[in-house]
């Protein structure tokens, strides 16, 4: 998630809160069908995911009170139909005022969620790297999602992707195999 990079008023203009909801079910559809293609491919379950939030160009406009609404209803909506789905959380390239808030934040914050977060300064790169965590080059674009997951459908077919990964036995012991 780039969210620093986003023009808020841009996108509030262009977008109602619906098309952005909509745009974000997409993206955690997308992850979805990847995680279980993975999961077909390694012969067991994943479906836990790395979240990196950029907040390189972060502004005041990012704190408006209809961005951050709007922010917030993605979170409710999103934590509903996708509960623990995220592994850990990275935030990169965040300035001293979000590590600040985030300081007096995560005090009302249930201690578990606050262990999934890691704000990270200039050593994020080799965190990443000991990590084995892996970037894409910054082109990740609902054009680049959507080819993976086309080949992700190629390759595994939509009646899998639709149903979710189950392992041999258990698709033997349904009939399903």
């Amino acid at each position: 998630e780039r969210l620093g990079r986003v023009r808020v008023a841009e996108l509030l203009k262009a977008f109602s809160e619906e098309e952005y909801l909509r745009q974000q079910a997409f993206s955690r559809e997308a992850v979805r069908l990847l995680s279980i293609a993975n999961s077909t491919r390694l012969g067991r379950r994943l479906y836990k995911v790395v979240v990196v939030i950029d907040l390189e160009g972060l502004s005041l406009s990012h704190v408006g009170s209809r961005f951050v609404r709007l922010c917030k209803r993605v979170n409710e909506t999103f934590g509903w139909h996708y509960p623990e789905t995220a592994f850990r959380f990275y935030v990169i390239n965040a300035p001293l005022v979000f590590r600040t808030a985030w300081g007096v934040a995560k005090s009302f914050i249930h201690p578990i969620t606050v262990q999934k977060f890691s704000i990270l300064g200039s050593g994020w790169r080799r965190t990443f790297a000991e990590a084995g965590i892996t970037l894409t080059t910054g082109e990740a674009s609902p054009t680049s999602w959507s080819a993976a997951v086309r080949a992700a459908v190629e390759e595994h077919g939509p009646e899998l992707l639709g149903r979710g990964y189950m392992p041999a036995d258990d698709l033997e012991r349904l009939g399903l195999r």
